[in-house]
């Protein structure tokens, strides 16, 4: 029994499907063909599109030399990571079952398509890999004509050219409006920040929130606006809380005054904090009113409260905590729980809870005797 041959192409990254109609996997020499053409008219400067045309060659030879063979492709997704892994596999499994193959050729040009080598070996073993070298003139082989298509290529765009975008147009504002001691640092913070998003894949995440974030505001929600005011002044509040901790200077010479201006920003960055989530509870609450459901005062009111008794508690603590570290250790705890701010915010979270008391008592017995 004649062994039957898979002659092999991956597309990690579906160039093939962003730049086609056609969709994997793809089965069969004609078929094969009809999608090398259509690319080529597409992008004739891919790599993945000799990779084609070489599988093609290859197949030819094998069925000449008179072996069992046939062609496939079979494509990841545009993100290129593990999900474009995962649906590789699913596409190789539906081709091995169709074709039947106990071996493969695999032709690749290189690069991220090889990533896919252990899904296909844990399936079918690999005979070969045929590795694709483009050919150039070397005229045009200059250092011009690289950086020109790199830039081109959007895959590097993404990856490379944006972060160096954002790196040059921020510092380049903050050297225009006066601010160049912060360029630096302000650009470093966003490239910094752009690094986590890649290297934890949160792209995918953002991309969903903004989609579903249009979706409810074309259907007439406006929860998502709030909840990203919500964000922005929420992100902003926490920077401007660590410039102040940066900029304080501890006013005492106590062992441990040095903390004190974490503490203050810490503070700061509370009250920002609430105000994000205040935002987000008025956006819920106009939002029920615009769409006619029934609120529940009592329950409106008792998350308002809890919320603000909560932030005030936290105050106090951050306040006490203050002037602990501001006194000397002998007086600290006294100086600490006796400090104006400590009591008015204890002061304040009590008289809270007793008139949420008041009026939920109020409302009972209003409900009992109607």
């Amino acid at each position: 029994m004649n062994e039957k041959i898979l002659v092999l192409v991956v597309d990690r990254d579906d160039d093939i499907g962003r730049k086609t109609p056609y969709r994997s996997p793809i089965i069969g020499r004609d078929n094969i063909l009809s999608v090398a053409q259509t690319f080529a008219l597409s992008d004739p400067e891919d790599s993945d599109l000799n990779t084609i045309y070489a599988a093609i060659k290859l197949f030819d030879q094998l069925r000449e030399e008179g072996k069992d063979v046939e062609i496939a492709i079979i494509c990841g997704n545009e993100s290129a990571d593990r999900s474009a892994d995962e649906k590789i596999e699913r596409e190789l499994q539906e081709v091995l079952r169709v074709t039947k193959a106990t071996g493969v050729y695999l032709v690749t040009d290189g690069a991220e398509d090889e990533y896919v080598v252990p899904i296909i070996t844990s399936y079918v073993p690999i005979k070969s890999i045929q590795r694709i070298v483009i050919k150039q003139v070397p005229k045009i082989e200059t250092t011009y004509y690289v950086i020109k298509k790199l830039l081109e290529d959007e895959k590097i765009q993404r990856k490379f050219v944006l972060p160096l975008s954002i790196f040059f147009l921020v510092y380049g504002i903050l050297m225009l409006v006066g601010k160049s001691s912060y360029a630096l640092a302000a650009s470093l913070l966003i490239i910094s920040a752009y690094a986590i998003i890649k290297i934890y894949k949160l792209e995918s995440h953002l991309i969903r929130f903004v989609n579903i974030t249009r979706e409810k505001i074309t259907s007439g929600s406006i929860q998502p606006i709030f909840n990203t005011v919500a964000l922005v002044i929420a992100i902003g509040g926490i920077l401007q809380s660590i410039g102040v901790a940066i900029n304080l200077s501890p006013t005492t010479t106590a062992p441990l005054s040095r903390y004190v201006p974490i503490v203050i920003g810490i503070k700061n960055a509370a009250w920002w904090i609430y105000l994000s989530y205040l935002i987000i509870f008025i956006g819920r609450f106009l939002e029920l009113i615009m769409l006619n459901k029934k609120i529940v005062l009592t329950a409106q009111m008792h998350s308002f409260s809890t919320s603000l008794v909560l932030v005030l508690i936290v105050l106090a603590l951050l306040s006490a905590t203050e002037i602990a570290l501001a006194t000397s250790p002998e007086d600290a705890v006294i100086a600490a729980v006796t400090s104006r701010d400590f009591i008015v915010y204890l002061v304040l979270a009590v008289l809270i809870l007793s008139i949420r008391y008041v009026l939920e008592t109020l409302i009972t017995r209003g409900k009992e005797t109607a």
